[in-house]
């Protein structure tokens, strides 16, 4: 955090607290409602925390050179010059996630035959398969878990609420 940018902040302590949140943090995407949360106005009202938001941005964008924006759904990104330190950081994570993915042949998803069988046991009267496939929907574009169908019986468990 620069110290001398926060003290050109001081008119605005929603500003300050955004700078402070934001400088700490990595690619930040967060919900306004939850920037209100997490910055104690859970008082204000929708309207009058939005127009203190605007002000905030408006004097972040100026002063502490933080590009906000704020998207569809409520969903503020702020973006950021990365400290040396943030930037090793992103660095490390990068280098990290590019050697745990690896080109490879399609994972053949088939669940064992336990899984079945505590599938069917939980819940006879759903389809195993229709949930499988549902949690493969799911998993598409993700990193596939460690334990497929260890993760499968967590899917399936917050799926089956809804069709009981």
């Amino acid at each position: 955090m620069d110290w001398n940018t926060r003290q050109r902040l001081t008119r605005s302590p929603l500003a300050q607290w955004i700078y402070d949140y934001a400088v700490s943090h990595v690619g930040t995407v967060v919900k306004l409602e939850t920037l209100q949360r997490l910055s104690g106005r859970e008082e204000d009202t929708p309207k009058a925390f939005n127009q203190a938001f605007q002000r905030a941005k408006a004097m972040l964008e100026k002063n502490a050179d933080i590009a906000m924006t704020l998207g569809d759904g409520g969903l503020v990104s702020i973006n950021h010059a990365l400290s040396p330190a943030q930037q090793r950081h992103v660095a490390k994570r990068s280098k990290a996630q590019m050697e745990t993915v690896t080109p490879t042949a399609p994972v053949e998803r088939r669940l064992r035959a336990e899984t079945l069988q505590a599938f069917r046991a939980v819940w006879p009267h759903l389809d195993p398969a229709a949930c499988q496939a549902a949690f493969d929907l799911w998993l598409a574009g993700k990193t596939p878990p460690r334990n497929y169908d260890r993760a499968f019986m967590g899917f399936a468990a917050k799926w089956a609420k809804g069709k009981a």
